[in-house]
Parts: C-alpha cells; sequence; structure tokens
C-alpha cells in the first residue's frame, strides 16, 4: 500500500497539462484583443495630431495611409490587427467624428458592431472569441479535479509528516 501512495504525485500531471491548456487559450485571444486595442488608440492619437496638424481629418479616400510619414503623417507605417487584416477607418466628409476598428476574428467587417474590435467599451461574446463564456463541462471537471488534488496533497503532506 505505501508503494502506491509513494506515486500519488504522478496523478496531478494530467490536471496540470489540462489547466495550462485551459488558461493558454483564453490568454493568448486576450492578448490579441489587448494588442488591437493598443493598436487602436496609438492610431486614434495619430489622427488627432494629424488633425491638429491639418486643420482636418483624413478622407476616407486617404484612409489610414495619410498617417505615415510619406504623407506627412506622424506614423512610420500603419500597423495590421492581430488576425492580419487591415484596420478600418470610415470619416464622413464635413465632419469631425470618425469610425476606427479591427474587423476582428472572422475578417469581416461588421462596422464595428458583432466580433470587431473597438476602442469604446465592449463586452466579446463566447460565441465569437470564446470569452465570457460559461463554464464548460471540461472546466468544470478539471476545478473538481484541482480541488480533489490539492485535498490529496494537503493528506499525503499531513500523513507524511505525522508518521
Amino acid at each position: 500500500m505505501r508503494r502506491i501512495l509513494a506515486f500519488w504525485p504522478l496523478g496531478l500531471v494530467p490536471l496540470v497539462v489540462a489547466v495550462v491548456l485551459t488558461a493558454s487559450v483564453s490568454s493568448r485571444v486576450d492578448l490579441e484583443i489587448t494588442a488591437a486595442l493598443q493598436d487602436l488608440s496609438e492610431l486614434d492619437s495619430a489622427l488627432g495630431a494629424y488633425k491638429v496638424r491639418h486643420g482636418h481629418l483624413p478622407s476616407e479616400a486617404d484612409g489610414l495611409a495619410a498617417l505615415t510619414g510619406s504623407k506627412g503623417g506622424p506614423l512610420v507605417y500603419i500597423p495590421r490587427d492581430p488576425w492580419g487584416n487591415s484596420y478600418i477607418y470610415h470619416h464622413k466628409a464635413g465632419t469631425n467624428s470618425y469610425l476606427l476598428y479591427s474587423a476582428g476574428l472572422n475578417h469581416r467587417d461588421d462596422a464595428g458592431l458583432c466580433d470587431d474590435v473597438i476602442l469604446a467599451p465592449k463586452t466579446y461574446l463566447c460565441a465569437d472569441y470564446g470569452l465570457n463564456c460559461p463554464p464548460r463541462q471540461f472546466q468544470v471537471l478539471t476545478w473538481i479535479a484541482a480541488g480533489l488534488a490539492v485535498l490529496s496533497l494537503a493528506v499525503g503532506i499531513r500523513s507524511r509528516f505525522a508518521s
């Protein structure tokens, strides 16, 4: 019986792998959205600098390319979003407002709605990004297994020091 109990920590290996994989998938998506938001913030600042310098926003025809150094803008280049798409800029002539966003994971221009990444506060849906989802059965079972593993560890440590 003692030999069997000597190998109980090996049961933690699959549990640790499951927890790490579950966490890494959602954190990768969080990082992609965060990167897109950072790019959008920089582009937004560059649009503000362009407006101060030129007295108006770039036309929709000029687009974000007007922000690059070759056109007298404050940026060296326009980045692509984390999914490989160009950032989208819409400006209605004669106004001081514009819409700036990423088409997001599905690569479809939804005018800043659905899964598009925008600077405004937004909750990204489970169906689009796998974020803000209710726990799946696998996740619940993983956390139950984690609880049992911690309990087993505590009992193992206690019995080790009790003897």
